[in-house]
């Protein structure tokens, strides 16, 4: 009965982070549906270009999601006021440490997929190859601005708020060490790019992308505890961003001179990235590092582990209630022939997840678990 009890109370301390991992996502895309269905209901024509007005649909959704999150989520759950230094040199030469090395580990991710994909003959595709702008949309500037502000400014935002400046704060209040609760919010974070991957991409292309978003995650993590303020991880998330989405699309303007520039430069920050790693182990080794041992050490994940085991059950799951509500909502169209009945099912599902989990981490309180196991 002792165990029972305590596992319940174990759980019940991380009921709030489970409940913010399954609202960020729907809240996204039921903003994101939200303008959709103003728009197709209205005869609203944004952009004739159905790539571009959707690309500007996701920038204009994340913008909204970003003021939601920060002025009512965060207050919400109580990580308003959170140790923050001032930015000084030392945070900037962190930063670009941190992204010269994150990119160094995912090229040499990458590369031995590569290896790995050859050998086995297998043809990975990312879910986001339908994205990547044509010769005839890439000529257009304004077309290739539009291109960037989700992957950017939108996204490194909104997910930055949601993982590093919300959730990882959560974790530690609830007595995980820093560097443990990177690790179970890297895996929840890489996880959450996967479904994408298996709808627009597929199975192969999903594994690769979500290996790297693991190791991004980390580096953002700890870009977040050293540093202690946002900002930081939010550059590094948007200027990885900016390589990634960029290589693509340089390819598309067939320019041999940019592609030059454009490989030189990353290589140049893989070997130094690599550089910067030899040096950091060497530091950790020789010099044993005290920010580093205290990053790693403080606190024991032993006394919290069930918890920590449904959270990521939680946290994983969840990725996919979107598609899960997209596809009842798909199922509703076809038997009904009714477009309208889709969107009020699509709108309606994911209103109430988002309702029901907001009122669930207000209103649930660990003390409330508490008295009731003493009547227990």
């Amino acid at each position: 009965m002792f165990v029972v009890n305590e596992r319940r109370g174990k759980f019940t301390q991380f009921f709030v982070p489970s409940m913010l991992v399954i609202l960020s996502p729907i809240l996204l895309y039921f903003i994101q549906n939200c303008i959709n269905t103003i728009m197709f209901t209205g005869n609203i024509v944004m952009n004739n270009d159905l790539l571009i007005q959707s690309l500007s649909i996701t920038f204009i959704s994340h913008i909204i999601a970003i003021l939601l999150v920060y002025f009512v989520i965060i207050p919400l759950v109580d990580v308003k006021t959170i140790d923050k230094k001032p930015i000084f040199i030392k945070e900037i030469g962190t930063t670009i440490l941190l992204l010269f090395i994150t990119v160094s580990v995912v090229f040499i991710i990458n590369l031995g997929f590569k290896y790995i994909i050859n050998f086995f003959n297998l043809n990975p595709i990312s879910g986001y190859s339908g994205i990547i702008l044509n010769s005839t949309q890439a000529s257009n500037p304004l077309n290739v601005i539009i291109y960037f502000l989700p992957f950017t400014i939108g996204a490194p935002i909104f997910e930055e708020l949601v993982y590093r400046r919300t959730l990882l704060p959560l974790m530690e209040k609830r007595g995980m060490s820093s560097f443990v609760a990177i690790i179970v919010i890297s895996v929840i974070f890489a996880v959450a790019h996967f479904p994408n991957d298996l709808v627009n991409g597929n199975l192969y292309g999903g594994i690769v992308h979500i290996v790297g978003v693991f190791f991004i995650s980390i580096s953002l993590g700890i870009s977040y505890v050293l540093t202690r303020n946002i900002i930081f991880p939010i550059i590094i998330h948007s200027l990885i961003n900016l390589i990634s989405f960029s290589g693509p699309l340089i390819t598309v303007f067939e320019d041999v001179a940019l592609n030059l520039i454009y490989n030189f430069v990353v290589n140049l920050i893989v070997i130094l990235g690599i550089g910067f790693m030899i040096y950091c182990a060497w530091c950790q080794v020789k010099k044993k590092n005290a920010r580093w041992l205290e990053l790693t050490s403080n606190k024991s994940i032993r006394n919290i582990k069930f918890g920590v085991i449904i959270f990521l059950f939680i946290g994983i799951s969840s990725s996919f209630l979107p598609i899960i509500l997209e596809f009842f909502s798909i199922m509703v169209l076809v038997i009904s022939n009714n477009i309208d009945y889709y969107f009020s099912v699509l709108l309606f599902s994911q209103l109430s997840v988002i309702i029901i989990t907001g009122w669930l981490s207000k209103h649930a309180k660990v003390e409330v678990f508490n008295k009731l196991e003493k009547k227990v």
